[in-house]
């Protein structure tokens, strides 16, 4: 009887042994998948959502240095235009996307920001993103038709405080950094303009160049090639120094007299939803930060006027969270 239950008991072992032994072969199986799938990334194309419209500035730096990422993140990077509510579908697209690594996009600082502390409803917040690398600095322009008969800052100032309300300026959507710039200028100079928002800035430059605008608001690098080509003309510049891809435009303070707060420049960067592995982070960061150092993406920068200024996550991270905390006095003017 005491042998048959010795008997009973390692048969019964040697089952827990066979069990034990095929669930450690399963969840080594499963670790090591696990693994490959890791150092695998990315194994198929990566989303970059753009917020702004086709053709903008934004766009076209987005479009650009994907190009070249790409070739060092080993797999296609498809742009998808989210357009509307100045930047701000997009931009809750991008945050509410699965952090895995194949969803990034084109951060518009302040403009995200903006819309952030401003708009009511807004379902993202600034933590909801991890910053990967800025790619381009990017100064707001005046810019008017070449033919338009304000040839100077002088005319157009002088022509805005003689007919209040007669100038029609258009710009990147309501409460963008571009809405934010043509409000403080219209405080230091001491007129008062029409405004009119459309869904990116290559829409405001199609309307100024048909002349359903006077004058439109885009970034230096959004205007560029239309001055170059003769159709467009830069009444001035928001930045202390003159622009580098247009070295003959002055700036507000050379045009005007006055000084004024550049809180326009935009600073384009890419950016994904927070939380994404930390090696696939990397392997973004990386692939971003070779694409903007290739000397053939910064010849090709240089052609189209991105005015590159690389900054790594964390330093990106520091950009953002200053710039947030320089438009809190800007905050109730937007509103």
């Amino acid at each position: 009887m005491t042998k048959k239950l010795m008997s009973n008991h390692g048969r019964l072992s040697m089952q827990s042994v066979v069990r034990l032994m095929l669930c450690l072969t399963v969840m080594v199986t499963l670790v090591l998948s696990i693994g490959v799938q890791a150092s695998n990334y990315p194994n198929k194309p990566v989303i970059m959502i753009v917020s702004y419209a086709a053709g903008g500035g934004t766009d076209v730096a987005a479009r650009t240095v994907a190009k070249y990422a790409e070739k060092y993140l080993g797999q296609p990077i498809i742009v998808e235009n989210r357009t509307g509510a100045g930047g701000q579908i997009g931009f809750t697209a991008l945050a509410k996307s699965k952090a895995d690594g194949y969803t990034i996009g084109l951060i518009n600082v302040p403009a995200i920001n903006l819309i952030a502390a401003i708009r009511s409803g807004v379902t993202y917040k600034m933590a909801d993103f991890e910053p990967i690398a800025n790619v381009v600095l990017d100064p707001m322009v005046l810019a008017v038709k070449a033919d338009s008969k304000f040839e100077t800052m002088a005319d157009l100032v002088e022509y805005a405080r003689d007919n209040p309300g007669k100038v029609v300026i258009g710009y990147d959507g309501p409460q963008t950094n571009n809405h934010l710039q043509t409000i403080v200028m219209e405080q230091v100079l001491g007129i008062e303009l029409t405004q009119v928002p459309y869904t990116g800035a290559a829409p405001s430059i199609v309307a100024t160049l048909g002349g359903q605008v006077d004058v439109s608001m885009p970034a230096a690098g959004e205007a560029l090639q239309y001055v170059e080509n003769g159709q467009m003309r830069v009444l001035a510049v928001f930045w202390p120094t003159r622009f580098a891809g247009l070295p003959d435009c002055p700036t507000f303070e050379e045009a005007t007299g006055q000084a004024i707060a550049a809180v326009g420049a935009s600073s384009r960067g890419i950016g994904a939803p927070v939380g994404m592995p930390r090696d696939r982070f990397e392997k973004l960061q990386d692939a971003f930060a070779k694409a903007i150092a290739d000397p053939e993406f910064v010849e090709k920068a240089e052609q189209i006027g991105l005015p590159l200024q690389y900054l790594n996550g964390p330093d990106f991270a520091k950009l953002i969270e200053e710039t947030e905390a320089n438009l809190q006095q800007y905050v109730d003017i937007m509103k």
